[in-house]
């Protein structure tokens, strides 16, 4: 598989020749339609699969290209690693987690054209006491991310019932491992916005289902305090 490494960064350069630093990598690399939609049929998946791949080297390429300009998207290599691999084994045949993709495409796809979740953290989200706000620049702009990271957690927390329940076990724990390998929740959340969240996690109205999904995830995240990826702060 890592022997595909070197043509895939050829590949990559000829979409990001003469890298502009002052320009966002997330506007320079091609986003994957995969981010977008996900198709019913294997042969469209395995067509547009490579993007994964290709996006994630154009962004090391941007990082490592204009690594004076501090644009850091992987602040360590593990985390790189972990996430390219994670969309290798997605692409590749043969593997756990292409299989479990795969056999269930088109469960995958009613289930996220289906869902009620966005509607209804929303609703979670929206019963912040605002009064609890401050109005000072700062404090009300980190109260936005924050709850984007609050938003965030909810949101893969029902989708991931709603898979388990539409689509089996399999596709659970493999959602599961995509959420764990992309660090999607460490990209979500600083530890400051975990410890925040925690602390005013009585202001918001919720299940005892997502109140202990929430509980579960802020905790880890706090307890990797120390080596959670940097956010970066460019879009």
């Amino acid at each position: 598989m890592w022997d595909f490494i070197p043509m895939l960064f050829m590949l990559t350069r000829v979409v990001v020749a003469d890298i502009d630093c002052s320009q966002s990598p997330f506007s320079r690399c091609i986003l994957p339609k995969l981010f977008q939609m996900i198709p019913d049929s294997k042969v469209e998946y395995d067509k547009i699969c490579p993007e994964l791949k290709n996006y994630v080297l154009c962004l090391k390429e941007y990082q490592d290209t204009c690594v004076t300009e501090n644009k850091v998207i992987f602040d360590r290599e593990e985390i790189y690693h972990s996430i390219y691999t994670l969309f290798s084994e997605l692409c590749d045949e043969g593997t756990v987690l292409n299989a479990v993709v795969t056999e269930n495409l088109r469960c995958f796809n009613r289930t996220f054209s289906s869902t009620r979740c966005f509607e209804s953290t929303n609703e979670v989200v929206s019963s912040y006491d605002s009064s609890k706000v401050s109005t000072l620049e700062g404090e009300s702009h980190y109260n936005s991310v924050q709850f984007q990271c609050l938003k965030d957690i909810l949101d893969v927390g029902c989708v991931i019932e709603d898979i388990s329940k539409n689509c089996g076990a399999l596709a659970k724990v493999a959602t599961l491992e995509f959420i764990h390998r992309s660090y999607f929740f460490e990209y979500s959340c600083s530890a400051n916005d975990a410890k925040l969240i925690s602390r005013r996690i009585n202001n918001y109205e919720m299940s005892e289902d997502q109140l202990e999904f929430l509980t579960f995830v802020l905790h880890s995240i706090i307890e990797k305090e120390d080596i959670l990826p940097t956010i970066p702060k460019f879009k």
